[in-house]
């Protein structure tokens, strides 16, 4: 196959086949999703222009990308918003260069509108449902609703149809609604009196509340405010997902600049194809301007030694929301009020923070910077389901490691904890406060015994405690003459579990890529009872169960003759039985004597039709016979008798 016919194949490929073959070695592959999300890499870059040339975030953001799918990790459905993040997180690591000013040189910045407790709860709130949504529909809600494209244009992405795109969305925006529901009820600011009319609003929008139910829910929307505003909002996700999600995946002020962009200028592909990764880090001449903890911040970069790339979109720059608490001193521990901002800040190198065990003292004659810390745990882009993950690694032996949490709307460095560096260049640390569920960028760094401190190192580690339960389809009207799978939708890569009413395990599936899954329900099955699933997701979290499937009943023929529990005499050895078949006229049966099939298949007529069975040993037997659709392989439920032969 030449060049262009592997450029022409994988032009046609879904980003997930992309990133599949990314994964085994496939350059070509890589280089198609370059050419894809470079516009909208460029325009995230471009939020952090004061910080580092945009040709260089981007080429830097596609290199750690590519290493990391080659190492198995990286995202599965959703590109983009990994695309955002990484290089978020790179901007956030070379940053940590940047020298500190005074505050007497910075212009002054408008406080930001609105209540910053409500925004950050509510950032949260959807940040956390929209994670626990399966990954396709995860890119499907972040494409259509956060970038804003149609879905003749998503669908390229997902490998569908613009019309199954648009499925895909509705089932994506209803799962997120029920996920924000519920991550709202786990709120501890919901008031008691509220959970039960938080917990259906989803129901009392699909209007499948009782008469009852229903009038208690209306009831309490009349004296409660905030569940009717909360109702209203519910319908109004998905169009306030972008200004939401922007911010959290780039930071405050850049996600609000990238969103300000899409709105005006939208992404077209790009056509040039990618020769090769060019990696150029940013100049030293870079100054920062901080205006203390938890206020936005501006930086601004000397030129670099590439000029800023205008052929992909042409936008114009834009300030990015800088670090308020750029090295490990000045940061706050988790689980902390945030300190009192101080009215200026100097360049002037200051010691850690009083908190823990004192600082190793100084050596002036020693002025190198010692190596970033290696990570042994968690890797970059790590999956858990632990909210107090394990940090480890090695470092330079006496060294303090400090383990930061980076902020997602201010950039402020939160404290998690420190390290110290054992003789055998060891260390490890455990948060003593749980980390909420959801994806978080950590920085590290070690400062030697001369107060010297390293580079630092920033990784991405996804936390995931709750798996959600699956959805099951509705069955089909009863009774059924061939038994159904059961089908549903899920967390892509879960494993689902299909138990009865008794707990027995009926069969378990894999969730696709599509967020489906389907188990065949197998036979013998008792009629008139439910059955219900469970999902255990990537993470290792077992959801409980789904709601119940409706009660399934199966319409079997029936063996006539002989009777069931009858005793046939012996002929000497071996006995010829005969039997007869019944059902539905016209109707093709298999027969299986003692549950294994004779091959043969029978069709029904309107009276009993009369068959004989193979010579049987003396003892006791079964006979089956179940409905068959030889076009398409389909068998019923097996109705059975049992009998003896005996001399």
């Amino acid at each position: 196959m030449t060049r262009n016919d592997t450029e022409e194949q994988n032009q046609g490929l879904p980003d997930e086949a992309l990133l599949a073959s990314t994964r085994t070695g496939d350059e070509a592959a890589f280089g198609e999703l370059w050419k894809r999300h470079a516009n909208a890499g460029a325009a995230a870059a471009r939020q952090f222009s004061s910080i580092a040339d945009v040709d260089d975030l981007v080429s830097e953001a596609y290199l750690r990308i590519f290493r990391v799918l080659q190492n198995g990790g990286g995202p599965r459905h959703a590109f983009r918003p990994y695309l955002y993040s990484t290089i978020r997180n790179i901007a956030l690591d070379w940053r940590q260069k940047l020298p500190v000013v005074s505050l007497e040189v910075a212009p002054e910045l408008e406080d930001p509108a609105g209540d910053p407790e409500t925004t950050v709860i509510e950032r949260s709130v959807t940040a956390r449902a929209f994670h626990t949504l399966p990954e396709r529909w995860q890119a499907v809600l972040w494409y259509l609703e956060v970038e804003g494209m149609e879905p003749a244009e998503t669908a390229p992405l997902l490998g569908l149809s613009p019309n199954a795109t648009s499925a895909l969305a509705v089932r994506a925006r209803e799962g997120l609604r029920k996920a924000w529901l519920q991550a709202h009820v786990s709120e501890a600011s919901v008031p008691a009196g509220c959970r039960w009319t938080t917990n259906r609003m989803g129901d009392y929008a699909r209007g499948s509340l009782s008469r009852r139910g229903r009038e208690r829910f209306e009831r309490h929307l009349e004296t409660c405010e905030r569940c009717s505003q909360l109702l209203d909002e519910v319908d109004d996700l998905g169009g306030r997902l972008a200004g939401l999600l922007l911010p959290l995946s780039l930071g405050g002020t850049a996600g609000v600049g990238l969103l300000a962009q899409l709105s005006a200028h939208r992404a077209q592909p790009v056509g040039q194809g990618v020769a090769s990764v060019r990696v150029a880090r940013p100049t030293v001449a870079r100054t920062a301007v901080l205006v203390g903890a938890g206020i936005l911040a501006l930086a601004t970069l000397a030129t670099g030694a590439w000029a800023s790339s205008t052929g992909w979109l042409g936008l114009a720059d834009a300030p990015m929301a800088a670090d308020p608490a750029d090295a490990p001193p000045t940061s706050t521990p988790y689980g902390s009020p945030s300190p009192t901002p101080t009215s200026t800040m100097t360049p002037t190198e200051t010691a850690p923070p009083n908190t823990g065990p004192p600082a190793p003292p100084r050596k002036p004659t020693d002025l190198s910077a010692p190596a970033a810390p290696q990570l042994r745990t968690p890797i970059d882009g790590a999956l858990t389901n632990t909210s107090l993950p394990l940090f480890s690694g090695t470092g330079e032996p006496g060294a303090w490691v400090v383990v930061n949490l980076v902020d997602p709307l201010t950039f402020e460095l939160v404290l998690l904890g420190r390290a110290t560096v054992g003789a055998g260049a060891d260390w490890s640390f455990m948060p003593t406060a749980p980390l909420p569920d959801g994806t978080h960028v950590i920085q590290v760094s070690q400062t030697d015994a001369a107060g010297n401190r390293s580079e630092a190192v920033t990784l991405s580690l996804t936390i995931d405690t709750v798996a959600l339960a699956p959805v099951l389809d509705p069955s089909s009207p009863s009774p059924q003459l061939y038994l159904p799978a059961v089908t549903g939708s899920g967390e892509t890569g879960a494993s689902v579990t299909l138990r009865d009413e008794a707990g027995a395990v009926l069969g378990t599936a894999l969730v696709g890529s599509g967020g489906r899954w389907s188990i065949p329900l197998p036979d013998p099955y008792r009629d008139d009872q439910t059955l219900a699933a469970t999902q255990t997701d990537p993470a290792g979290n077992t959801s409980i169960a789904s709601d119940a499937t409706t009660p399934m009943s199966f319409d079997r023929p029936t063996i006539p003759s002989p009777a069931s529990g009858s005793v046939i005499a012996s002929t000497g050895g071996e006995t010829i039985v005969q039997i007869e078949l019944a059902g539905h006229e016209g109707m093709q049966v298999q027969v299986l004597i003692d549950g294994v099939g004779t091959g043969n298949t029978h069709t029904l007529e309107a009276d009993p039709i009369p068959r004989v069975t193979p010579p049987l040993p003396d003892g006791v037997h079964t006979i089956g016979v179940r409905y068959i659709d030889t076009t398409t392989g389909a068998v019923g439920s097996i109705a059975s008798i049992s009998f003896e032969i005996a001399p």
